[in-house]
C-alpha cells in the first residue's frame, strides 16, 4: 500500500491546529515510524490516514484503505480479525 499526503492540516473544534500543511508519502512495503511526545497528534494523524477522522484541510490518498487498531483495545468493541476485516477469510481458511 502506498500513502500521499498532502497540505494535511487538523486542529480540534475550538482548538489551534494540531499540525498544519504535511506533506509526505510512504511508499509500498516501506516502513516507517511516528514518534513524538504525548499530545502531538501521533493517534491523530493515524485516525485521519485510516479515515477513521476527515481532515481540517488537505488530502490524503491511498491505494487501499489503512487500518487502525486503537492503542487502547479494551475500547474495540471487536475481534482484532473484524478490526482488520479479515474475519471471513478467517473462518473460509478454517472451513
Amino acid at each position: 500500500m502506498s500513502i500521499i499526503v498532502s497540505e494535511l492540516s487538523y486542529h480540534y473544534p475550538n482548538q489551534s491546529f494540531l499540525f498544519e500543511s504535511l506533506d509526505f508519502s510512504i511508499e509500498k512495503e516501506s516502513k516507517v515510524a511516528i514518534v513524538g511526545h504525548n499530545g502531538i497528534g501521533k493517534s491523530t494523524l493515524l485516525k485521519l490516514l485510516s479515515g477513521n477522522l476527515s481532515p481540517s484541510e488537505g488530502n490524503i490518498s491511498a491505494s487501499s484503505k489503512p487500518f487502525y487498531i486503537p492503542q487502547h483495545t479494551g475500547t474495540l468493541n471487536m475481534e482484532i480479525a473484524d478490526a482488520l476485516r479479515v474475519n471471513d477469510k478467517l473462518k473460509a481458511m478454517n472451513a
